[in-house]
């Protein structure tokens, strides 16, 4: 005698949220991150030699800004954890590959994103830090 065997069924409550006719909010952090990133290939591309101090400054600048506006409280450690990959990825001695140059360009590459992440960083980590003391409070 063969026994049937039984399926389980599971109730699962599925909720669906949508946004019908709520216009997208406009994130000026968005736009900025999206403006470094292109800096960063440009000057990539342009000199992989060379980043001159005005440019590596406008970089900072652009990366504070992306830190303070653009990284909202539950992103932050996930932001964190990738951009000090990103930053501790930069010292590898990639510049040894000599095929076509590539080392050179992804040296730059590497070093070029960490000068942008590198403040934003930092503002991420302070925003964390006030956080947690307004929560201790």
């Amino acid at each position: 005698m063969v026994k049937k065997r039984r399926k389980k069924t599971v109730n699962r409550k599925v909720t669906v949220q949508t946004q019908i006719n709520q216009p997208k909010k406009l994130n000026i952090g968005h736009f900025f991150f999206s403006l470094g990133i292109l800096l960063v290939i440009l000057f990539t591309i342009a000199d992989p030699n060379h980043l001159n101090g005005s440019k590596g400054a406008f970089l900072l600048v652009l990366g504070a800004v992306v830190g303070f506006l653009d990284v909202e409280k539950k992103e932050s450690p996930y932001f964190l954890l990738a951009a000090l990959g990103l930053i501790i990825a930069s010292a590898a001695p990639v510049h040894v590959i000599g095929f076509l140059n590539i080392g050179i360009y992804l040296r730059a590459a590497l070093l070029n994103t960490a000068i942008f992440l590198s403040l934003a960083v930092v503002m991420v980590s302070l925003k964390i830090i006030y956080r947690i003391y307004l929560e201790s409070k």
